[in-house]
């Protein structure tokens, strides 16, 4: 089923943390940006990722999201398990503190068994699973993008190839290890990127740049994530 995350909303309270469990090339920030728009709190979503270096800055933005009442989204715990003991007694003391009613705290990780059950089991948790199949994936990221542009014959062709491409790579995960060598987390963000890498150099060139898309998309942006050398020269 299609996560409705107004409906969750809806029913989470200011001492309930929202847990994004993530699979492989999935990203709900979009989904978390269009749900903060709509419910008048876009002006008061702070994003932090975390990794080395960042647990007192995440401390901060909860302790003062709890006071202010702003949504606190703390994206890649995963990448941080040596804080998020910590967090799990941030979440334990919400109840204790009473919360500004507005004040929501959304997480993201990735499964791993080291992290922290009491923090699984105070939240409610959705599952976020990028869309199944080519035509699934390609009108997903078509609903990314608003697909108009000054040379739109050109720009609409050069789209749908990105969008095609994009999908494949992702597709191409199913078959592992005839598919990739290894597997790798391609995601929105790569495909947004390629997009604005796009436009601006249509912008920029009179004629096609084909050798600068390969190189700023393929050989850079999907490129920067591949390790295997196999790998690179099937991209």
């Amino acid at each position: 089923p299609v996560l409705n995350m107004k409906a969750v909303l809806e029913e989470s309270s200011s001492w309930t943390p929202l847990i994004f469990v993530l699979s492989p090339g999935a990203d709900p920030t979009d989904a978390l940006l269009q749900l903060a728009e709509a419910s008048g709190m876009s002006r008061h979503l702070h994003t932090l990722y975390l990794g080395q270096g960042q647990a007192l800055v995440a401390k901060r933005m909860v302790e003062e999201g709890v006071k202010e009442g702003h949504w606190v989204f703390l994206a890649n715990c995963h990448l941080s398990l040596a804080w998020t003991s910590e967090l799990d007694m941030l979440i334990q003391q919400l109840r204790v503190q009473k919360p500004h009613p507005h004040f929501r705290l959304w997480l993201s990780t990735s499964p791993h068994p080291e992290f922290p059950v009491g923090i699984l089991q105070a939240g409610i948790k959705m599952t976020v699973e990028p869309p199944q199949g080519l035509k699934a994936s390609m009108r997903h990221l078509y609903q990314l993008v608003t697909p108009s542009h000054p040379r739109p014959g050109l720009y609409n062709r050069l789209l749908f190839s990105l969008c095609s491409l994009h999908s494949v790579l992702l597709e191409r995960r199913k078959f592992q290890p005839t598919g990739w060598n290894v597997i790798y987390g391609f995601g929105d963000s790569d495909f947004k990127v390629s997009e604005s890498l796009l436009r601006l150099l249509l912008d920029s060139y009179s004629h096609i740049p084909l050798n600068a898309l390969q190189n700023v998309i393929a050989d850079v942006g999907y490129g920067g994530h591949v390790t295997d050398d196999w790998d690179q020269r099937l991209l």
